[in-house]
């Protein structure tokens, strides 16, 4: 890690602080959280550093708890899913906010309830549907090639893979096919790539576009990706087009 901050650390402060720190921050705000919600953790962490000597220590240990997570989370790419620890601080925030003093005098009942808990079940209720939406597209948008190839070997008795190795970038094929997994090394011509196929004894090989996105070698990735005309010693068991996803069986 002090290769990575020392190498050039000009270089690193400025992608860190001045770069990953807002753009994070603001994808948080926007796709971690709906809009609304993200604007009034800003208002909520606003308003904290404001009344910051008023505020109760363990309450400043909290939002410091979470500055430090947010601060790990800068020295990776970015993704929601990564922020998750971060919701108790951010919902904190906008608990903050509501219970300012000087809101007090709006926080009026409706029917014996306090008008900012309208408001908050509002933004819950609101903040739902909208995951709810966002997960399903997510979902629904998935690797769906991966499923075509289980289904075409399911329906083919004759192919028995189970409890057979099958290389990969991830484990899902595997357990698809209920394969034992081998992930894949990183090879940068076939020679290396089919021996550490080899040396690994994997059965199959898994591929496919989004799979082949970390092969550096574009010469590779072409080889691998050509189902028409497979490299040596790998022999197609099937394959979808559009994407493009191939099981190979590795020629021993």
């Amino acid at each position: 890690m002090t290769d990575v901050v020392f190498k050039d650390f000009s270089a690193f402060s400025k992608r860190i602080f001045f770069n990953n720190l807002p753009v994070y921050f603001k994808k948080d705000m926007t796709r971690l959280l709906p809009m609304y919600l993200g604007m009034f953790v800003v208002l909520g962490l606003i308003m904290f550093l404001i009344q910051f000597r008023k505020t109760k220590l363990l309450q400043k240990y909290f939002v410091l708890s979470g500055i430090i997570i947010y601060l790990q989370i800068l020295l990776i790419f970015y993704a929601e899913r990564f922020s998750i620890p971060l919701l108790p601080v951010y919902s904190f925030l906008i608990v903050w906010f509501f219970g300012m003093e000087f809101l007090n005098r709006f926080n009026f009942k409706i029917g014996g309830i306090r008008f900012f808990a309208l408001i908050l079940i509002s933004l819950i209720l609101f903040n739902f549907y909208s995951s709810l939406k966002f997960v399903s597209k997510e979902i629904n948008s998935g690797p769906n090639e991966i499923i075509t190839i289980r289904d075409w070997v399911k329906s083919n008795k004759g192919i028995e893979l189970k409890n057979k190795k099958i290389m990969g970038r991830k484990p899902h094929i595997a357990y698809y096919l209920d394969m034992e997994f081998q992930p894949t090394s990183y090879a940068e011509n076939y020679n290396d790539y089919l021996a550490d196929l080899k040396s690994n004894n994997a059965d199959y090989l898994y591929i496919s576009e989004k799979e082949a996105d970390y092969i550096t070698n574009e010469n590779l990735r072409q080889m691998l990706l050509n189902f028409k005309s497979p490299p040596p010693q790998l022999k197609v068991i099937t394959n979808t087009a559009e994407p493009i996803a191939i099981l190979y069986k590795v020629i021993k």
